[in-house]
């Protein structure tokens, strides 16, 4: 459940926000407002208890296949306790354009309990396509919009976004072994209370309005952004079956 939930959320951004540059859609001025180096931690707690950690990282700018990129990766890990039962150790992994702020290759090696599973995407947007391989089974080509972003890089490119209170946006989201189509609600500004003091934020709500699962139409899924140029995740909030389950920076 906390890989999932950070996977398509967080991650989502979660793994928030999203596509590339549509014509109603502008970034902001003065380039992409993160570098290499950038190390976001955040602490997961279930019903107050510790939960888990996720970690996301720009770890350096590459050249991918002759495009030059941002290496992106996260990774999701169980709390010390949790793992008495239900060990997790998740990542993911994307090469980002610098240029279109478009992914070139995803991957996601998961480790959860007993299940084991590596997938593969590697996207061909002159095409509208993208080859997807999970372990050890032959690759598929699936047809992919422009503008498709996968759930580690489409964080990244919604804090190159300059967000309105009631804006909506509306972004094709790679999702397990396909495109999912999402939506994204800029709900209103409120002051958060954090480690580093209180910091204003956009309250953003992403819905999967396409597909299948326990996100498909989901509205209790929030996330926090600071209203400021880096617009940082400062928290993710989702209610489940029993509580909620919320992710908070604690590093940055």
């Amino acid at each position: 459940m906390i890989a999932r939930f950070f996977a398509l959320t967080l991650l989502l951004t979660l793994s928030l926000g999203w596509g590339w540059v549509y014509p109603s859609v502008q970034r902001e001025e003065g380039g992409v407002p993160f570098g290499p180096g950038e190390r976001l931690r955040f602490q997961v707690t279930w019903l107050g208890i510790p939960a888990g950690e996720a970690e996301f990282q720009v770890v350096s700018q590459t050249v991918w296949k002759g495009k030059p990129v941002y290496h992106l990766v996260a990774t999701v890990r169980s709390s010390q306790f949790l793992s008495l039962f239900y060990k997790i150790r998740d990542r993911l992994e994307s090469y980002w354009d610098r240029t279109y702020l478009i992914p070139w290759y995803f991957s996601l090696r998961q480790r959860e309990g007993r299940y084991r599973s590596y997938r593969e995407v590697i996207f061909d947007h002159a095409q509208s396509q993208a080859l997807y391989q999970k372990n050890r089974r032959p690759p598929r080509a699936i047809p992919v919009p422009n503008g498709v972003q996968d759930s580690l890089s489409s964080l990244y490119y919604l804090r190159t976004l300059p967000l309105q209170v009631g804006q909506r946006l509306t972004i094709p989201l790679w999702v397990g072994s396909g495109v999912k189509s999402v939506e994204v609600r800029v709900l209103r500004r409120e002051a958060l209370e954090t480690r580093w003091g209180e910091i204003e934020a956009f309250v953003v709500q992403p819905l999967i309005t396409e597909g299948e699962g326990i996100f498909r139409d989901k509205r209790d899924l929030l996330i926090w952004l600071s209203s400021d140029r880096r617009k940082l995740p400062l928290k993710v909030s989702m209610r489940i079956a029993i509580g909620h389950i919320e992710g908070t920076l604690v590093e940055r």
